[in-house]
């Protein structure tokens, strides 16, 4: 599948999610089906949780599940590491980008550090460059290549998903 309108082939499968409040494993998943006219109650049964993307993976791959949504990264370090069998599991489907993960400070901190603390740790970590040895440790952490500036609306399809199932109130 190419594009998100040929999700609607789902209908009528069985389907495991990660955990229930997962970005890579639930919310957006979930939105981008929804965008695509497929609904929870479209599928098969109960629809899963398998509370993370290794036991999702394990889930699809057992047959337990048809369809199984899960972080692109944790797919890719099982491939590599040859723990992918590929004859009972493939990917059918991949989110466009989205923003994800986010750092967030507590304003306090400009009264113990000073009103431009928390510009100065902005900074901090979008200057960390993966060609130094120690910041790309820090960055592998995270999976990341780098870190970018971001705003709030940048998460609104998350917050949307997060507030129709409960999750934000």
């Amino acid at each position: 599948m190419q594009e998100a309108q040929e999700l609607t082939q789902l209908k009528g499968r069985t389907m495991t999610f990660g955990s229930e409040s997962s970005t890579s494993g639930r919310l957006m998943p979930q939105y981008f089906l929804q965008q695509a006219g497929v609904n929870l109650d479209d599928f098969k049964g109960q629809v899963g949780f398998s509370q993370n993307h290794d036991a999702t993976l394990q889930l699809v791959t057992a047959g337990t599940y048809e369809v199984g949504a899960m972080n692109e990264q944790v797919w890719q370090k099982r491939l590599k590491a040859g723990e992918v069998d590929q004859s009972k599991v493939q990917v059918i489907w991949r989110s466009p980008a989205y923003y994800d993960y986010h750092w967030v400070i507590n304003p306090a901190v400009q009264q113990r550090y000073g009103a431009d603390f928390p510009e100065k740790v902005q900074a901090a970590l979008i200057k960390l460059d993966p060609n130094v040895p120690e910041h790309k440790e820090i960055l592998d952490l995270f999976g990341a290549e780098r870190f970018i500036a971001t705003q709030n609306s940048n998460y609104a399809q998350i917050e949307a998903v997060g507030r129709q199932i409960g999750k934000i109130k």
